[in-house]
């Protein structure tokens, strides 16, 4: 159970990060093997915090990339961001949503029973494990999804 107070309102972040690029943006990051997952890693390398990105179904879109390099790059503090493949290089193929054809619900709910959320959950403590055995100098973790 979390110690830390609910937030109300919008956070000073949300007022001063810059928005996502649609087009053309180039990940700052690099794509590592950790704890057996294909990671896409970004951030200081001098960063004492972590944050693991638990991701939507959708894979590595850029969004989400340019997401994690906000994160590691904005404010002053800095964070060195982790987003492990969760799914095995086979995320949910976007165009199954919304499932709104038989078709479309049959797949989708073959995708869940393929990687339930409670299994990709229970995969997050040793995954941060991992991260910790090849960065030790990281101090502090936060999990995002």
């Amino acid at each position: 159970m979390s110690t830390m107070p609910a937030q109300h309102g919008h956070s000073v972040g949300c007022c001063n990060i810059p928005p996502v690029v649609s087009k053309g943006y180039e990940v700052k990051g690099t794509y590592e093997e950790i704890g057996g997952k294909k990671t896409y890693v970004t951030g200081p390398s001098d960063a004492k915090k972590a944050i693991v990105v638990v991701y939507d179904i959708f894979g590595y879109f850029p969004q989400t990339l340019q997401g994690a390099d906000i994160l590691a790059t904005s404010g002053s503090e800095k964070y060195r961001v982790f987003i492990p493949d969760w799914f095995v290089g086979e995320p949910c193929p976007i165009e199954w949503f919304p499932p709104n054809t038989e078709e479309k619900q049959k797949n989708l709910g073959g995708f869940f029973q393929k990687f339930p959320p409670p299994n990709i959950a229970s995969l997050v403590p040793d995954y941060v494990k991992a991260v910790q055995s090849k960065y030790s100098s990281l101090e502090s973790f936060g999990v995002l999804g």
